[in-house]
């Protein structure tokens, strides 16, 4: 029996190896996943618990009820100063369908994808199962920020699509208003679409970039993926949504029909009360654990930048002459303790540290770093 060629190139995600590898060998403390250790807000379970009750159990339209998708709009127009309306919706499964709508939509064989290392591993096989091509521009030596020069070194007639995840995901950094000229200058000038994924956007630790302007000159060239998973705790739920131009989502609507029909109908009805919840207390939790997990690094003596949004740390083990995934499972397999490697985001020599755990696993995980790095020196 033969197989679409396609998909039997696809590679298994490392991170789900890596953390089938940490299970198999009796992980206590795991911070390789970036998981909320928050449950959803009560509010939130009551209004879809509500939406049963009042019988959304039947076929929603395609894209979403309209007064859901215009709450989102209006959600957007605020943090961005955007005239999105429910025209420029779809509410999808999750941020990971509203990447692959994105892009599914919008390339053709060939087509090149810009990319920044270290770099979210969903893009990748989605670009390559189009038989489209992944650009990678390495920040390591901008401070993990976006370079104009080598972003206009990348850039060349088949370029399609710039990809942005922004607070990222492993560093943790939140690109600045210098990163943001940057992309805005490039895409303005070339004809190629910037899709943001935006997972982490409110859980930011600065105001540096809060309501960063989309004018009119970029509103048609951007496309939003969103997920209510990490800002709500709502991980399990499954929802998110997509934005771009009216010709884009009635593009990706055919797709999205395909695939999903539409999203359940009595989930959809909890997005209005998640945009009116307020999760600035788990935000402020999740500073409290990066504050303490950074200083804990940097007495370690680990270099480090500080997370200026997200749910993660990236700091550098290089000098300890073990590749990453080597570090990582010697860490597991001495002191069941996990982090993320970072060849599980293309690059070497980090490791990326969830913080969104219980306060007492942060501790004593770090605690089993700290010892790990001393049995490294000592056998130095």
């Amino acid at each position: 029996m033969n197989f679409n060629s396609q998909v039997v190139k696809i590679e298994p995600s490392k991170i789900k190896e890596f953390n089938e590898f940490a299970k198999a060998n009796n992980v206590i403390y795991n911070l390789a996943i970036g998981e909320p250790y928050f449950e959803t807000p009560k509010e939130i379970k009551k209004s879809c618990i509500d939406a049963l009750n009042e019988n959304y159990t039947h076929y929603a339209p395609t894209a979403g009820f309209l007064d859901v998708r215009d709450k989102i709009a209006k959600f957007e127009n605020n943090l961005h100063q955007t005239s999105y309306n429910y025209n420029n919706v779809i509410i999808t499964t999750g941020s990971t369908e509203s990447i692959f709508l994105a892009l599914l939509t919008i390339l053709n064989e060939n087509d090149e994808v810009i990319v920044f290392l270290p770099v979210y591993n969903l893009y990748r096989p989605i670009v390559e199962f189009i038989k489209a091509k992944v650009i990678v521009i390495d920040t390591e030596e901008d401070q993990f920020q976006i370079s104009k020069i080598k972003l206009l070194r990348a850039i060349n007639t088949k370029t399609k699509a710039i990809i942005i995840n922004n607070p990222n995901n492993p560093t943790g950094i939140v690109y600045d208003i210098k990163s943001y000229q940057n992309l805005f200058e490039v895409v303005k000038k070339f004809d190629i679409w910037l899709i943001m994924d935006s997972v982490y956007e409110q859980i930011l630790f600065t105001s540096e970039i809060e309501n960063i302007l989309i004018d009119e000159d970029l509103i048609n060239k951007i496309i939003i993926c969103q997920s209510f998973s990490k800002s709500y705790a709502m991980t399990g739920w499954r929802i998110g949504y997509l934005l771009g131009n009216e010709k884009f989502i009635e593009y990706a609507l055919k797709l999205h029909q395909l695939m999903m029909v539409s999203v359940n109908s009595f989930v959809q009805r909890s997005i209005i009360t998640a945009l009116d919840t307020n999760n600035q207390k788990m935000v402020k939790k999740y500073l409290e654990h990066r504050d303490y997990a950074y200083n804990r690094l940097i007495d370690m003596g680990l270099t480090v930048s500080k997370s200026m949004g997200s749910l993660y740390l990236f700091p550098s083990i290089k000098k300890y002459n073990l590749n990453s995934l080597e570090f990582c499972k010697q860490l597991v397999l001495k002191y069941q303790t996990a982090f993320l490697p970072s060849s599980c985001f293309e690059v070497d020599g980090y490791i990326r540290i969830s913080y969104c755990v219980n306060l007492e696993t942060l501790k004593i995980a770090l605690d089993n770093l700290e010892l790990f790095l001393k049995d490294l020196k000592t056998n130095q």
